[in-house]
């Protein structure tokens, strides 16, 4: 595809790719914290698309606004299935979990039902 845009001045380069590695390492830094507090479960397609975001939005100061809202476009319409069955799969999971976990307190209250009201054994 023919196009007349020239580059950015090779400092605008630098700034731009040099902002986006900063980016990369704060950006790690809070998905480390989100992973060890657990803030991170179910949200991980949320967390790709929001980095994403930022490098293509630094993608369109170098490329130009034409070509990056096609590939922003190109990322929606392959990444929405994609994060809605990931935030499907996670309330499967949260579903299934809570599930196993209500049996398991209805077992142990039966239990112990049972134990308590046991009959008196005969004296012998």
């Amino acid at each position: 595809m023919p196009t007349n845009r020239q580059d950015p001045p090779p400092a605008c380069i630098v700034l731009i790719l040099s902002t986006l590695f900063l980016f990369g390492i704060l950006y790690n830094a809070l998905m480390t914290w989100l992973e060890d507090h657990h803030y991170d479960r179910g949200y991980t397609a949320i967390l790709v698309i929001g980095g994403s975001a930022v490098t293509i939005a630094g993608a369109g100061h170098l490329a130009g606004w034409r070509a990056t809202l096609w590939t922003l476009a190109c990322f929606a319409v392959s990444g929405t299935p994609m994060t809605i069955g990931s935030i499907w799969r996670h309330c499967q999971q949260q579903r299934t979990a809570e599930m196993i976990q209500n049996h398991r307190a209805l077992s142990t209250s039966r239990r112990r039902d049972h134990e308590t009201h046991r009959p008196p054994e005969a004296n012998g």
